[in-house]
């Protein structure tokens, strides 16, 4: 039995033994995956081959549920991840043990869609911006990059070359970014583009610790944020056009090391103390930790730079317009509506001019010709009664020197 516990973000503390939960599956379950258009709906994968998707009270659990709304049947196997489309509503991509991925309309609970190309187990699925393809990563050390109308691998190249799982996820641009390991069991992480993803832009090894790299991306900063199973730290590093392209921020390092975690929405974070990020992690003892990323600024005012507007919680297509192949890009809201983004203006008092209120000075009244015929009548008076210098008198030649020596030119002195 897998069980779910949904929680209030504002409790602290140990749970009760009775508190309510979700009895969601018969084996354990591996991957749990909000809808992005409501905060109620919740869809959950596991090894007893199914997909199920879960309604949470709007007020929470007050009883233990067991009956999903929506359950999905279509994999042999057990199901390894899921992923939302991130713009259509209803549609989710699973990916089974049987190298399956399906297209669902959670809707209805039909398969829309079904690819079989990989010839191994698929660790990753990720969507790009607008929906239209999405990026997969497989045990045969491939990416794929797919149509997600079609099934078409529009694209295909070498990953990692270690044997442990590696993560792909889709940039806002378009670029891939991926994390592995080498043929050393050295953790890396790579940049690459669509068209060429056997030639990264950038490649760094990172260390030689044993757990997988799961990237998470806030595409409205461009940050990258690396959290790495069994690790105390998590890594963060902004991805823009300039070269390296990918550059290292800072560590974020904890006392316990991680299991799973997650991002909070971009709305859900407190925009009025400059939060960009918020991730949940789960320790290794059954705690589940909030960690924080803020960005000082001595202004109080709601910081504009910092929160382009973002995803909203309406989506830019229904399930019955991605069916018939339609794609949008996402809706966008501001992330604090209510905050005014206020310009101070700058006033300058209107003062009586004190320069103006003092007396003329005489000097500066008096002309230029007046002022030369005062200082040449002020010369005269200094110098009216002092003697007339008396020419200096030379000394005779024969006062100076002696006789010529006519042997040595030299004149002696006496």
């Amino acid at each position: 039995m897998m069980l779910m516990i949904d929680i209030y973000v504002d409790i602290v503390g140990r749970i009760e033994k009775d508190y309510p939960f979700v009895d969601a599956h018969r084996a354990p379950c591996h991957e749990v995956a909000w809808s992005p258009f409501n905060d109620n709906v919740i869809a959950s994968c596991s090894e007893d081959t199914t997909c199920k998707v879960w309604l949470i009270p709007q007020n929470g659990l007050i009883r233990t549920i067991s009956e999903p709304v929506v359950e999905l049947c279509g994999h042999q196997k057990r199901v390894n991840t899921l992923a939302w489309h991130p713009t259509a509503s209803n549609i989710l991509l699973t990916a089974g043990g049987e190298n399956k991925l399906l297209m669902w309309n959670v809707g209805t609970g039909d398969a829309l869609l079904e690819i079989s190309g990989h010839p191994d187990m698929i660790w990753s699925v990720s969507f790009n911006y607008d929906g239209s393809r999405f990026v997969t990563t497989s045990k045969d050390k491939k990416i794929r990059v797919i149509d997600s109308h079609t099934g078409e691998v529009l694209h295909q190249g070498n990953g990692h070359e270690g044997v442990k799982p590696q993560r792909a996820i889709f940039l806002k641009d378009g670029r891939i970014f991926t994390t592995g390991f080498t043929k050393r069991s050295e953790r890396l992480y790579a940049l690459r583009t669509q068209e060429n993803l056997d030639e990264p832009l950038i490649q760094e090894e990172l260390d030689t610790s044993n757990g997988v790299l799961f990237p998470l991306y806030d595409e409205d900063s461009g940050l990258v944020y690396l959290a790495g199973k069994g690790d105390c730290a998590i890594r963060y590093y902004e991805v823009n056009n300039e070269y390296p392209f990918v550059h290292y921020i800072n560590t974020y390092t904890t006392s316990e090391p991680q299991r799973g975690i997650a991002f909070m929405p971009k709305l859900g974070l407190n925009s009025n103390e400059n939060e960009i990020a918020r991730i949940y992690k789960v320790t290794t003892k059954g705690v589940v930790d909030e960690l924080q990323f803020f960005v000082p600024r001595k202004s109080d005012l709601y910081q504009a730079d910092l929160y382009p507007d973002t995803r909203s919680r309406v989506p830019a297509l229904t399930a019955e317009q991605f069916i018939e192949g339609q794609n949008a890009p996402p809706n966008l809201v501001p992330v604090n509506p209510d905050a005014a983004v206020v310009k101070p203006k700058v006033q300058v008092a209107k003062r009586t001019n004190i320069l103006a209120q003092l007396p003329p000075s005489q000097e500066l009244v008096t002309s230029r010709s007046q002022t030369e015929q005062q200082r040449m009548s002020s010369y005269e008076d200094i110098y009216r009664d002092e003697p007339a210098p008396t020419p200096r008198q030379s000394r005779p030649k024969s006062m100076l020197a002696g006789p010529l020596d006519e042997d040595t030119g030299i004149i002696r002195i006496e």
